[in-house]
């Protein structure tokens, strides 16, 4: 089967415009309509490399037509809507210079949003910190760079949990934290390369800092899930992280 677009345009440049999201999107509906996360409620499907901006258009449109077939018997093997499969068991990726992750994050949850930035970035710096030839360290780069996601959500949530009037105590003590991070960062790093490549060269992780910082990102994916909501943390209590 050829991918989407590739049997009308001959070009590359523009039939992968259509390829990947349309591909992605596809799968998405096969996924969730078709009944698998119905089936396997602890399966988790993560939507790569097709950017996230068509994700609330696509979950709404699926809602909409459960919504209509519903009455006529068509949707028996579902027990909720489509987007309710989704917040609980998808993931979808985001390029970090995205337009449309704000609508996104806005869609599916600002939890839920930082909690797949700090794992895809968990996960990339566990690539790049493990990575045994130069291609594999290169491939974890892309990964790593969806850490971007957390970002935004985190500023969202940290904004929202203050009074107008501490806005601009929040973003000092935000600028306050990044500094001390930014001071702090690279003497633990490394050292920790230093140590890795020097005394404890016999466990052979040169990448030990990359995997430090994973160690760190876990533990702050750790920190999220027990600070958040009741009704945010029922939700990600059905996750298997």
């Amino acid at each position: 089967m050829k991918a989407a677009g590739t049997d009308r345009f001959q070009a590359l440049g523009i039939a992968h415009i259509s390829t990947h999201p349309m591909e992605q999107m596809l799968a998405c509906m096969d996924i969730i309509m078709g009944g698998v996360m119905e089936r396997f409620p602890k399966l988790r499907v993560a939507f790569l490399e097709a950017q996230c901006g068509w994700l609330p258009f696509w979950l709404d449109r699926m809602d909409e037509h459960y919504e209509w077939r519903e009455p006529y018997g068509e949707m028996t093997h579902l027990a909720a809507k489509p987007s309710e499969y989704f917040r609980r068991q998808g993931f979808c990726a985001c390029e970090c210079d995205e337009e449309f992750v704000a609508h996104v994050v806005a869609a599916v949850g600002e939890y839920r949003a930082l909690l797949t930035g700090l794992f895809i970035g968990l996960l990339g710096q566990l690539l790049l910190g493990l990575a045994p030839t130069a291609p594999l360290f290169l491939a974890g780069i892309p990964v790593w760079s969806l850490f971007g996601l957390a970002t935004p959500s985190l500023q969202a949530i940290a904004s929202r949990s203050v009074e107008p009037t501490a806005q601009g105590q929040l973003q000092g003590a935000l600028a306050s934290l990044r500094s001390v991070a930014t001071l702090i960062t690279p003497i633990l790093y490394t050292q920790t390369f230093a140590a890795a490549i020097g005394p404890l060269a016999g466990l052979g992780l040169p990448g030990a800092a990359f995997l430090l910082s994973a160690c760190l990102l876990f533990v702050s994916a750790l920190i999220v899930l027990r600070a958040m909501p009741e009704r945010a943390t029922q939700a990600a209590s059905q996750r298997t992280i």
